[in-house]
């Protein structure tokens, strides 16, 4: 993980950004992204052996929604030799937001026959699952982004590119990605080319990761049973500061965000 944090700095340098990075993250490092997400996992499970008997009662469960996945990417009739850079794009999108409906804690409340350690073995896998999928992901879309930047999803309209939006989004393994992917974005926005409040909200992405501040208020989390925003940068903790901010880049105020993310994240918070 050390290694993995040191070259992800290096990359960022050569951007000229000197970035502190987490030394426990996988940056770029699958396996290392993978243990890590699972080891927040821990917690819930008081032996080995319950740890055993969750993971066995969670596969079914898993099996039948990976099958689904699997379905829906299948039915999309994907040629790479002859789809067009929006069936390219839809082609990693589908998982993508389907793995993450499952990712949030929330989406398994209802599921009728879970015991709490067996939900969260299911989460975990899940978890990984869609670590798997931004890998993948990850990868195609810096590949676009190098090769052809925001051309291609720009012509093909501001869905396309919203989409293609997401997917750098959730390339949290690579910031020095995610920065190269803002910097060609910023004159866009200014121009009314791609939509401000995506391009604020994945600048709230770039400055969490490089500096451990944000300027809008988009990432939360949930502390002592209440969803707040992560660390804020000089200002951000005044609620009228916050709110101009979010209004000048087309975002709600931070009270209305909250509370549409509010059904996301699990009971208690």
């Amino acid at each position: 993980m050390k290694d993995a944090a040191h070259t992800e700095s290096s990359e960022l340098e050569k951007l000229g950004i000197n970035a502190k990075l987490d030394d426990e993250r996988g940056y770029q490092d699958h396996l290392c992204t993978q243990i890590v997400f699972a080891s927040d996992e821990t917690d819930d499970f008081r032996s080995w052996k319950i740890f055993q008997d969750a993971l066995t009662r969670s596969l079914p469960y898993f099996q039948t929604y990976q099958s689904a996945v699997s379905l829906a990417v299948r039915s999309l009739n994907s040629d790479p030799e002859k789809d067009t850079f929006e069936e390219q794009l839809t082609l990693h999108t589908v998982p993508d937001q389907m793995w993450r409906f499952i990712m949030m804690g929330a989406a398994l409340n209802d599921v009728s026959g879970l015991d709490p350690t067996t939900r969260s073995a299911l989460r975990m896998r899940s978890i990984l699952a869609g670590v798997d999928v931004d890998w993948t992901n990850s990868h195609w879309a810096r590949h676009i982004l190098e090769t052809q930047g925001w051309s291609p999803a720009l012509k093909a309209g501001q869905k396309s590119a919203g989409l293609m939006w997401l997917l750098v989004q959730h390339a949290d393994d690579d910031p020095a990605f995610q920065v190269m992917a803002l910097r060609q974005l910023e004159p866009l926005a200014k121009s009314d080319q791609f939509s401000k409040p995506n391009y604020a909200l994945l600048s709230d992405r770039v400055m969490l990761a490089t500096t451990g501040k944000q300027h809008y208020g988009s990432q939360l989390s949930c502390s002592n049973h209440k969803l707040t925003p992560y660390s804020m940068d000089q200002g951000g903790d005044n609620a009228d500061t916050l709110d101009a901010r979010r209004s000048e880049m087309g975002l709600p105020s931070e009270a209305a965000y909250i509370e549409h993310f509010r059904k996301s994240f699990p009971k208690g918070c």
